[in-house]
């Protein structure tokens, strides 16, 4: 369900919003509203921080080294400030040592030569010009120079140019040759260079395993960040300062009692239905297991919608199973979950856990009725694996899924009807819509799964007709305008769930088919067609588990997120309560905030 929230606003004297944003967040139960985004030095430096240690720790997350003690007593700061300057270190050194080298390609074909002394026979009057050209260019020099051939490669001449007065440069091919450092001096800058750039990618390996630290750091860092944001954003009129939020009906009195004991004013009040309400749900311990899932999806219904947890994790689990349909794929995943659950510790990998093996449990459930394992052929199976033969009919299949679909949608109406029970209008209305989806269960089972159509669906359509005309809205044009389409969409969103069926079926094909080329071999060599064979099965219900994996995704997820939820009017528009609080993890740094505005 959704916990009920009331709106709050916290005042208190502009001198102690410090220490009253302390007390607060050790309360741990104010969703702190903000008003205008402001950004103060404060803010400025911590945010920076905070994208420096997300920079240090994408980067170190892929090295791995061996542990330095003289690392170890070092502060987070202090370890996201050494992590940041050897990744800048290694980014100059990179372009340093590129520069090196393209000068050490140029000077290369030249050898080692003295740019000084260069120098000094041109203050003497003698020019010495590095040129470079085929054999042809060497007769096209001016008569009154002479040259020597330095180096030759692959038909191009190296060579230097000696005249006793200035050229004009643009006779003669002269090349770019480095003249800062000799190729002796260039090589061994590289080879310091490279020294160095190995000795900064230790340290940072090295830094790699102060990640523990790095991670306390970064929680410090962002609710370093948030308490200067609150701050920020707490509201002044002259001597008073106020912040809005929402608390949970169950902490009113503790937020009560640190009013009463820090000399806070309090204002407390329902959410308006306009009112941008945090929302917290509270799920029976049994079904926690589905928070996963609207963690992964990344949606949540809003303060004054509906929570649909428990049914959404139900039907979820029974798309999951028909989706993949295998016993055997049911099997591994049930394993890999149980070792997953002895290894991964913690209340987020517990819930996973626990969820894998509820959808596990569906899934080798539908597999041992449909007879699928593996892909196998059902008649080559032991008997108490072939399944039963009612629900390896096509019919039967579609049938039962479109009993699923109007199941679920019926749901939906019922839960509305019961919701809004007050407004006799509203309840038959939803009656009607019932009504409707069970005649549109009935005609499309007699279009697609080969059913007869009954008559008295004839009667469920015109009860339903009437009824949903009773509780239609006559006063909102919009959803009289839309009434038309309901009745086609109804029925058209309980034909998609055949499309459980479709992706399944095609699952059950995948393996079977990949099981075949891998049982008649491919190049007619025994010894080879079993090893290619093993190989064939393994690549290729790896690939059928992947589809069968993003089947879910797609289809399992939209038949809850659409079909169902465009029915009960769910719009998934909400956002999560998130508390003002401190963390378990490490210690939170020392907040200092310039309080020279505050006044």
């Amino acid at each position: 369900m959704i916990v009920q929230m009331k709106k709050v606003s916290v005042i208190c004297l502009s001198s102690e919003k410090i220490n009253a944003l302390e007390e607060l967040r050790n309360l741990g139960a104010l969703h702190v509203e903000l008003g205008e985004k402001t950004s103060s030095p404060d803010y400025a430096v911590s945010e920076q921080e905070l994208l420096k240690t997300k920079k240090a720790i994408n980067i170190l997350t892929l090295q791995k080294g061996n542990p330095d003690p003289a690392l170890a007593s070092l502060t987070g700061t202090e370890l996201v400030k050494k992590a940041n300057a050897c990744i800048e270190n290694e980014i100059a050194m990179g372009k340093k040592l590129d520069s090196l080298s393209k000068d050490r390609e140029k000077i290369l074909n030249w050898g080692e030569f003295s740019a000084d002394l260069i120098a000094e026979l041109m203050e003497n009057n003698i020019f010495v010009y590095l040129c470079a050209g085929n054999k042809n260019t060497l007769h096209l020099l001016p008569s009154d120079v002479s040259y020597k051939i330095v180096h030759q490669e692959k038909g191009k001449f190296y060579f230097a140019v000696i005249s006793g007065h200035e050229l004009d440069t643009s006779s003669i091919p002269v090349t770019n040759v480095p003249m800062e450092r000799s190729l002796r001096a260039t090589e061994n800058e590289i080879d310091e260079t490279n020294t160095a750039l190995q000795y900064n990618k230790d340290t940072l390996k090295s830094l790699s395993c102060e990640m523990e630290k790095f991670n306390r750091h970064l929680v410090s860092v962002q609710e370093t960040l948030e308490f200067i944001s609150n701050h920020d954003g707490m509201s002044t009129t002259g001597e008073i300062s106020y912040l809005n939020g929402y608390v949970p009906v169950d902490h009113v009195e503790n937020l009560r009692a640190a009013a009463k004991k820090h000399g806070w004013g309090l204002l407390l009040s329902d959410p308006a239905v306009d009112d941008k309400t945090p929302t917290l749900l509270k799920v029976p311990k049994i079904f926690q297991m589905s928070k996963p899932i609207f963690d992964f999806i990344g949606i949540s219904p809003s303060y004054h919608e509906i929570d649909i947890s428990i049914c959404f994790l139900i039907f979820f689990s029974l798309f999951f199973g028909i989706l993949v349909g295998d016993a055997g794929y049911a099997m591994l995943m049930i394993i890999a979950t149980l070792i997953a659950k002895f290894v991964l510790k913690g209340e987020k990998a517990r819930l996973t856990t626990n969820l894998f093996l509820f959808l596990g449990s569906s899934c080798l459930i539908w597999g041992m009725l449909i007879g699928s394992f593996f892909g196998i052929e059902s008649h080559t199976l032991p008997r108490f694996l072939r399944g039963f033969e009612w629900f390896k009919n096509q019919e039967n299949v579609r049938y039962v899924c479109f009993f699923i679909a109007a199941i679920h949608l019926s749901i939906a109406h019922l839960w509305i009807a019961t919701i809004k029970r007050k407004k006799i209008t509203t309840i038959l209305g939803q009656l009607g819509w019932v009504s409707f989806i069970w005649g549109n269960f009935f005609l499309a089972s007699s279009l697609v799964a080969g059913r007869e159509f009954p008559s008295f669906a004839i009667y469920l359509y015109a009860a339903g007709f009437v009824l949903i005309l009773i509780g239609l809205h006559w006063h909102e044009i919009g959803e009289v305008c839309e009434f038309p389409f309901a009745l086609v969409g109804s029925f058209t969103d309980l034909l998609s769930y055949i499309r459980l069926f479709a992706v399944g079926l095609a699952g059950l094909y995948v393996g079977e088919n990949f099981n075949k080329i891998a049982h008649d071999g491919l190049l007619g060599v025994p010894s080879v067609d079993i090893v290619l064979g093993i190989f064939i099965i393994f690549i290729g219900h790896g690939i059928n588990i992947l589809l069968g994996a993003l089947a879910v995704l797609v289809h399992g997820i939209r038949l809850n997120t659409l079909e169902f939820s465009g029915h009960i009017g769910l719009r998934w528009s909400g956002f999560l309560y998130k508390p003002f609080k401190k963390t378990n993890i490490g210690e939170i740094e020392n907040v200092t905030i310039n309080t020279s505005n505050d006044d």
